[in-house]
């Protein structure tokens, strides 16, 4: 094509594109983009037509089939949140935008099943999925109330402390263990001890539960005290608190690993709640079955197409042998028959059949006519069958539904004849009491801290210093207070939810941080700080985990993958990530927007013009829920008068449960019941006979009889007797004499019965009282809006607010203006008579006393005042000489450093800012790499006769391991220290590149890819930069903290594939978990050199050149270094990690002190300034994670190099992110060499207490460590008064010395361990050590110290050195010299 030509078509297209595409408005042109993705993805899951599908013939088909259809369903489902994002972003204000969003969940879904529906289609395969209304609603309320417990937590400290709270799931987990310490204890073990007897114990569970929230509400008060109030008090930023969480959260996990070791346990106040067959209870349910894809039947004849008709036919031998019936003749089809005749494997005779779950009347075979049953007159019902067409059968040819309702249980069985008895029984489900504990538990409690905070002067007080912390300090409020009140509150609500939620799982320590990401996903879905999102949106994620269960189920095995049902765990996360990409700022958010404009709308109420309305629904019942309020405008009126009427209604239903399933008088539980169910069962099925015989009618009459004076409760159940009497020996621990046990079991047994009593008759009153004075209350208040007064009965000083300032003008008797003892004599008292002088005499007494109170005060104060001063001044001094020391020593080093090197030649001089000067840091950094290298050099080892082998090869195995975190910590650094990206997601780009370099590198018969190594890793490095880039467009914008959790959440998902996924497997067997039998760089060429390997060689394998220590170059490191054999892969390995962390290391150096390294640090500062400037944020923050994601990729590469194989546990935040984030706070934010160093402390610590988790015997290396450790743990558990009084002595100490924080530490550790020692007897260390009884932590126990010790570094990091080891160098250009001063 010409030239001219060329330009004019280029021209006629960009002339185009304006006046049509760019004409069009935003959201149009989205629509568009949107709809052609998903026409695309629905034509390439059904006709395998699709851009995907031409990429894969592009490259001659190398892409598998499943990644194929994969990422088009992806494709498909996302485009169905594109859709949702477009109505929100773009569409008009007004009711049908409304009423979109509303049903946008009801689209995605519909989205879900159309996309699957054209997958199997395509794939011509089927799949069932059955949906159990009941068991939806079950699993629903179960999973939200789980979450719920710790986000509620989450929610109140973000809304009044500011700040991601890591260690919320730890205060579930204190929760979860106070249950057993409770339960273990002498004074309630009688009750906890005891075997089943048929009847429930609730005053365990009471006790726990409020015990719980106590406690762990104490535990976050000490927390706080310990940790967050130094922070405050330092104005730190929400991020380091955040990250100073993730330290308390390590360290009191692995305190309770320690204490209570990793045994799983589960809670049952009374053992009768493990009996789930009777302590349930049954539902009706409704079920919904989905048959998706190809729903065809078989037909009869030649369903194979080969030309053969598999059947048999009569012939004239059948006919000899008298074989056809009547009606048939020779060459009829022999109903049934189905032999393979052309012995093709399949059996064609005989049409597919389907029996459905609906049923319909029977109908006789012979008349056509519906059939009844003879005794009772009922129709014959039998399950729906329908066919593929057969040659005897003209009207058959059906097809499988595709929707299936259904409400009976067709695999029920009669329990006499073991009998099937379809489209009889109702189909039902379960829910048992103690999961229904659970939601009550947690969901009251999240609706009785709504109320607190929106309905009492302490919620306002919160909300104040939620909403400003200063000015609510100016105005009166005690900050501090309300803080140590929310830490209390939030923590001792988390802990109330972990008492309950341990009576439905086995759990141990980190069974609760499990669901701290679900939990932050509700609060970031819900908006952080919104207590009623959080509620709204815990209960959208438990839905969408419930549903997605059966959903995976029934997909996963038709694709061969039966490993998907365990992926509705990642199910809150990816809704979480698409919900944020439609609502960044959470669904709590757009619910305040739309309130606010609501508000903005609303009209001030008519009072006058729906007088008469008002005052109808006051009169009516419908003013017991306070519509008359909301039909004047005050909603929040209608509000309280609701949740009253509300609350004693579910009080009443759960006192009328408890009645039920307790000792109560008059209560019958299940088992009690159990007699009287089968005579009303009995009873029922005999009045369905239409004629009943004179028998049949006697025993109608007697089931009657009985059942009218059926008595029985459960009390008598328990002790066999009917007197209505509990007696000590009634006592399962009764021998033959009472014992202290049973008079115990017997008080405790006394003290249940009076407190289900005392509940039982609450609820009777409650419930008719309550409603009744409502309405009560209600038409007096229709009285007065009839007569037009429209004021509050309660504004008692008419000034149109009721407050406090009410009360007080109530109680200010003789209106001086001041509540006092007078307002007392002037309203109570007689105007005269003995009794008033009396009183008058006794109050002038009290009077007096209260007056001469402050002159003893003062006077006290004055003889204490010296002492004070003395002692104030005493430690000043002793402060200032310490201080005066420490600085005389510093300069006594700095001193000996700048003679040293004078001496040396090299020209040292201390530099004037530290370690944040350039020569500071670098001296810094010289010394501690040093020090570290030495321990390095020191770790032990074992065997003499080889140990310079095993001596390089730990050293190998530890560079190669450091490498691996300096590289990860230089991708955070990049993300976090310099951009101010907080990045919880490290671990997803090392688990992409691990997982890509693994899976391509692979053989083929390994079921991998047979790339070479630098293909495959440059390949790994570029995509893992592409997601990077990508991923910061849609969530850059994010807040901080939601980015930090969908980060994480990224991390999450990405692991849980790795264990579901077969696209994710090599190895010999693709079946098993995990990524295996891939080759490693230069691994050949390490033990072979030149020598070439393979099946016709003299050595076969890289293993077999070592074992004959040919010429190579581990063996030329060999004999350099003396080790006798050849040197490990590993030296290898960390040659190639040491190169690639300086050539990383260089490449950011250069990048940090160019234009655009000084742009992202503008970003971290303050990202609208740096907006204000031109630089585009966006960009740059796309560039940041790139990059970010490539480097942290390549330590991927070179850790799955250094392991055999890897699979889903190696991406665990506790192994991986969470060590990551600790080097990056101890060695220093945005300092490259802060990470090497902060990576080097940590690997460190991990080889160290590898050796001392193996120092079982003497000859081991630091066995005398481990067993100091292991002592000094023993009598912490042991010797608990001991440790009280050494905690009672350093509070001492803090009280002399005037320091705060030692005086804080003792005092919480004399309470802790006091309560320790008087709570937690013989038993509790019984039950959390082995069978011998031995207190240790010895072997396997060291790992949790290894824990504890990361946690409190980076405590003590943040604490005492925020800044970190090494922190940032600010660029201080030299001052310009020379030319002429004015």
């Amino acid at each position: 094509m010409p030239g001219g030509r060329k330009i004019e078509l280029i021209s006629s297209l960009r002339s185009l594109k304006q006046e049509n595409w760019d004409e069009l408005t935003r959201g149009r042109r989205r629509l568009i983009v949107a709809t052609l993705l998903m026409l695309d993805a629905f034509s390439g899951l059904l006709n395998q037509i699709s851009s995907l599908n031409l990429l894969d013939y592009l490259l001659g088909g190398n892409l598998p089939n499943d990644l194929v259809w994969l990422l088009q369903l992806t494709q498909a489902i996302s485009c169905g949140f594109f859709y949702v994002k477009i109505l929100y972003d773009d569409a008009k204000p007004g009711l049908l935008r409304s009423v979109g969003v509303a049903a946008s969940p009801l689209f995605l879904l519909l989205v879900v099943f159309i996309s699957l529906e054209l997958l199997f289609s395509g794939l011509d395969s089927t799949a069932m999925i059955t949906l159990d209304s009941i068991s939806i609603g079950r699993d629903t309320l179960t999973h939200s109330s789980t979450y719920l417990s710790i986000a509620i937590g989450l929610t109140l400290t973000y809304k009044v402390q500011r700040y991601g709270n890591f260690a919320q799931s730890e205060f579930f987990m204190v929760g979860m263990f106070v249950v057993f310490v409770i339960s273990w204890n002498d004074s309630y073990s009688p009750l906890f001890d005891a075997p089943r007897d048929g009847v429930l114990v609730w005053s365990l569970l009471f006790r726990v539960t409020v015990a719980a929230f106590i406690l762990t509400g104490i535990a976050g008060v000490m927390t706080d005290l310990l940790v967050y109030r130094g922070f405050r008090l330092r104005d730190a930023t929400p991020q380091v608190m955040m990250i100073a969480s993730l330290g308390v959260a390590l360290a009191l996990r692995a305190l309770f690993y320690l204490r209570f070791s990793s045994l799983k346990r589960q809670f049952y106040p009374d053992l009768d709640f493990s009996d789930q067959g009777m302590q349930k209870w049954t539902f009706p349910t409704n079920k919904l079955r989905i048959i998706l894809g190809d729903r065809s039947l078989n037909d009869s004849e030649d369903a194979n197409g080969n030309g053969v008709f598999d059947v048999e036919t009569y012939t004239q031998q059948h006919a000899d042998q008298g074989l056809v019936p009547l009606g048939s003749q020779i060459g009829d089809v022999i109903p049934g028959s189905g032999e393979d005749l052309d012995a093709d494997g399949r059996f064609d005779a005989n049409p597919q059949k389907y029996t459905h779950n609906n049923c319909e009347q029977s109908t006789d075979p012979e008349t056509g006519e519906l059939l009844f049953d003879e005794t009772t007159g009922e129709p014959v019902l039998e399950r729906i069958v329908t066919e593929g067409w057969s040659y005897d059968n003209p009207v058959s040819g059906g097809s499988k539904p595709a929707i299936e309702f259904y409400d009976v249980d067709n695999l029920a069985r009669d329990p006499l004849t073991n009998e099937l008895m379809p489209c009889v029984v109702e189909a039902t489900n379960h829910y048992v009491f103690f999961k229904g504990a659970v939601s009550a538990t947690i969901f009251a409690s999240a609706i009785m801290l709504y109320l607190l905070l929106t309905k009492t002067r302490l919620g306002m007080r919160m909300r104040a210093v939620a909403d400003n912390p200063d000015l609510a300090a100016s105005s009166g409020i005690n900050v501090e207070r309300v803080q140590m009140t929310s830490a209390f509150l939030s923590a001792g609500i988390s802990g109330a939810g972990g008492a309950v939620f341990a009576m439905t799982v086995l759990g141990n320590p980190s069974t609760a941080f499990t669901l701290l990401l679900p939990a932050f996903a509700v609060i970031v879905l819900g908006t952080i700080g919104s207590i009623p999102g959080a509620i709204f949106a815990s209960i959208i994620v438990g839905f969408v985990r419930a549903v997605s269960t059966p959903i995976l189920q029934g997909v996963g095995f038709p694709l061969d993958r039966a490993n998907y049902a365990s992926m509705d765990a990642i199910m809150p996360y990816i809704f979480l990530i698409a919900i944020l990409l439609v609502m960044p700022q959470g669904i709590g958010h757009a619910w305040e927007e739309w309130k606010i404009e609501r508000m903005r709308k609303k009209a001030e109420p008519d009072l006058e013009g729906t007088r008469n309305s008002r005052a109808a629904l006051a009169f009516l019942p419908t003013g017991i829920l306070g519509l008359h309020h909301w039909r004047g405008g005050r909603s929040d009126k209608a509000q309280t008068f609701s949740l009253v009427a509300i609350a004693a209604y579910f009080f009443h239903r759960f006192s009328s449960f408890i009645t039920r399933q307790s000792l109560a008088e008059g209560g019958c539980g299940r088992e009690c019941s159990q007699p009287l169910d089968e005579m009303r069962g009995e009873l029922a099925h005999l009045q369905l006979i239409i004629d009943p015989s004179a028998g049949e009618v006697a025993r109608m009459e007697e089931l009657n009889s009985a059942i009218e004076d059926y008595s029985v409760t459960n009390l008598e159940v328990l002790t066999g007797r009917d007197d209505g009497t509990l007696l000590v020996e009634d006592s399962p621990y009764f021998s033959e004499s009472p014992s202290a046990l049973d008079e115990k079991w017997l008080d405790l047994m006394q003290t249940e019965i009076q407190t289900m009593n005392l509940i039982s008759d609450a609820g009777d009153l409650i419930w008719p009282l309550i409603p009744l004075l409502l309405w009560a209350y209600a038409i007096y208040e229709g009285t007065r809006i009839l007569r037009g007064d429209n004021s509050d009965i309660f504004d008692a000083n008419k000034d149109g607010v009721v407050d406090l300032d009410d009360v007080r003008y109530v109680l200010d008797a003789n209106k001086d203006g001041v509540v006092d003892l007078d307002d007392v004599r002037y309203a109570f008292l007689p105007r005269a008579g003995k009794i008033r002088d009396s009183f008058e005499s006794l109050l002038g007494n009290i009077k007096a006393l209260l007056s001469r109170l402050p002159t003893y005060w003062e006077g006290a104060r004055s003889r204490i005042k010296p002492i004070d001063t003395w002692h104030s001044e005493t430690v000043l001094s002793v402060n200032t000489w310490v201080k005066e020391q420490a600085n005389s020593y510093n300069e006594w080093i700095r001193g000996k450093l700048s003679s040293t090197s004078t001496q040396l030649g090299i020209g040292y001089s201390p530099d004037p800012y530290g370690r944040r000067g350039k020569s500071g840091s670098n001296v810094a950094f010289l010394v501690l790499m040093l020090i570290l290298l030495a321990f390095l050099w020191w770790l032990p080892i074992t065997g003499s006769d080889t140990y310079n082998w095993n001596k390089l090869f730990q050293v190998s195995n530890v560079i190669s391991t450091l490498c691996i975190f300096i590289l990860m910590c230089f991708s955070l650094n990049l993300h976090t220290g310099y951009t101010g990206m907080v990045n919880f997601g490290v671990i997803f780009f090392v688990g992409i590149g691990a997982i890509m370099v693994g899976i391509l590198t692979a053989p083929k018969e390994m079921h991998g890819y047979g790339w070479g190594v630098f293909p495959a890793l440059v390949a790994a490095l570029a995509v893992a930069a592409a997601i990077g880039w990508g991923l910061a467009y849609p969530t850059a914008r994010l807040r901080t903290d939601y980015f930090a959790i969908v980060t994480i959440s990224l991390g999450e998902i990405v692991r849980n594939l790795l264990a579901a996924e077969p696209l994710l497997r090599t190895g010999v067997i693709v079946s098993g978990q995990g990524i295996f039998s891939y080759p490693k760089p230069l691994y050949g060429w390490w033990y072979c050199g030149d020598t070439k390997t393979g099946v016709e060689q003299e050595f076969r394998t890289p293993e077999a050149c070592r074992d004959a220590m040919i010429d190579s170059p581990s063996m030329t490191v060999s004999n350099i270094l003396n080790l006798g054999e050849p040197a490990s892969y590993f030296t290898l390995l960390a040659i190639i990690g040491l190169i690639s962390v300086f050539a990383v290391w260089l490449l950011l150096e250069a990048l940090m002190e160019s234009p655009w390294g000084r742009i992202l640090k503008a970003i971290r500062e303050d990202e609208d300034v740096a907006q204000h400037h031109g630089h585009d944020v966006l960009t740059h923050k796309a560039a940041s994670l790139a990059l970010g994601a490539a480097i942290a990729a390549f330590a991927g590469a070179i850790w799955i190099w250094r392991l055999s194989g890897i699979e889903g546990p190696f991406m665990s935040p506790a192994k991986s992110t969470f060590l990551v984030w600790a080097a990056f706070v101890i060695g220093g934010t945005a300092n490259n060499r802060g990470m090497v160093v902060g990576a080097f402390i940590i690997v460190l610590m991990e080889f160290v207490f590898n050796v001392l988790v193996a120092a079982s015997t003497p000859d081991l290396p630091l066995y005398t460590t481990a067993e100091r450790i292991d002592s000094l743990f023993a009598w912490v558990i042991t010797d608990q008064w001991e440790v009280t009084t050494a905690f009672f002595l350093l509070f001492i100490i803090g009280c002399i010395v005037r320091s705060r924080a030692v005086l804080e530490t003792g005092a919480c550790g004399t309470v802790l361990f006091a309560f320790t020692a008087l709570v937690m007897g013989e038993r509790s260390i019984l039950e959390a050590t082995d069978i011998t009884g031995e207190v240790s932590i010895s072997g396997g126990g060291m790992a949790y110290v290894k824990l504890l010790l990361v946690g409190l570094l980076m405590l003590f990091s943040l604490k005492f050195n925020p800044r970190g080891l090494l922190p940032e160098v600010p660029s201080r250009p030299e001052r310009p010299t020379g030319g002429e001063a004015e």
